[in-house]
């Protein structure tokens, strides 16, 4: 027997433009530089924060077969495209 959960994962791309491509946010902030990012953001507001780290992990493609990354890089095209990722 095989059991499918559904599952929605909205793309990112529609929580930061609006319907005319207008970026809807003033900062973006990237996982992989995230330490860095927070640190350029918060200093220019006289806030601190401690050491924030990202654990190296392996590229997601390790983790998909050829079926899914073709999938997830249809479904996720514009997160690509907008966030200047490269295609899995």
């Amino acid at each position: 027997m095989i059991f499918m959960v559904p599952f929605q994962v909205r793309p990112q791309h529609h929580y930061v433009f609006d319907a005319e491509g207008r970026c809807l946010v003033d900062e973006l902030l990237r996982f992989e530089t995230l330490g860095h990012d927070m640190h350029r953001l918060l200093s220019g507001h006289e806030a601190r924060t401690t050491a924030v780290t990202t654990p190296g992990a392996p590229h997601l493609a390790a983790y998909y077969d050829r079926q899914l990354l073709d999938l997830v890089n249809e479904l996720y095209a514009r997160d690509f495209e907008c966030f200047s990722y490269e295609r899995l």
